[in-house]
């Protein structure tokens, strides 16, 4: 949880989990502009100054950071279980509810399916 969470103040992973964000009913109401992600994606490893403004604009990463943040915490939480039990009580039972959520993108995310082009393994 520490490293997935710290991950997140890296701007390229803010990059690769906004489509997951954009079209997640829990989420997409942190970024200002959750519709009009597909014209600014940055292509993986590229920079493309346009893209990285839109992303400043609409909130892509000061949303990763407050994400990066909450797992880190749920980390932590867990990391006092030796003298705190309730404590990581709480960060396994949030982690758990944190799962279903990300679950949800498989349902939300138009990308996590492929369409039918031809091929017999689609969807």
């Amino acid at each position: 949880m520490l490293w997935i969470g710290g991950l997140k103040a890296f701007k390229y992973e803010a990059d690769g989990i906004i489509p997951f964000v954009a079209n997640s009913p829990f989420m997409s109401f942190f970024l200002a502009d959750p519709g009009n992600y597909n014209a600014h994606k940055n292509p993986e490893g590229a920079l493309v100054p346009a893209n990285r403004a839109w992303h400043e604009q609409n909130r892509t990463y000061l949303f990763a950071y407050g994400l990066g943040s909450v797992i880190v915490l749920y980390g932590l939480m867990l990391c006092l279980h030796p003298w705190l039990p309730q404590v990581a009580a709480l960060g396994s039972f949030l982690i758990f509810i944190m799962s279903f959520v990300t679950l949800t993108f498989l349902i939300t995310t138009p990308e996590c399916w492929v369409p039918p082009l031809g091929d017999a393994h689609h969807g």
